[in-house]
């Protein structure tokens, strides 16, 4: 479970690095260990919503969200 969730979370910020979005984080939960991608940082809504969508594209990812979204949904496949 753990050298998954390595490589998702690495995967995240590879993506993350790519996009120039240095301040914004990706974790998996972890209590217990889901799947679940969780962003958190700052961006408008625009970015909120594409990163959803970009991030859901990770192979080993379930769903996507944001700690704190202002409106940004929860994309789950």
């Amino acid at each position: 479970g753990d050298r998954l969730a390595g490589r998702i979370e690495k995967d995240a910020r590879t993506t993350l690095d790519h996009f120039e979005l240095q301040p914004v984080s990706a974790r998996l939960d972890r209590s217990p260990l889901r799947r679940r991608l969780v962003l958190s940082g700052p961006g408008d809504d625009f970015q909120q919503r594409e990163l959803v969508g970009i991030m859901d594209e990770i192979p080993g990812v379930s769903a996507v969200q944001w700690a704190n979204p202002p409106t940004a949904p929860v994309y789950m496949k």
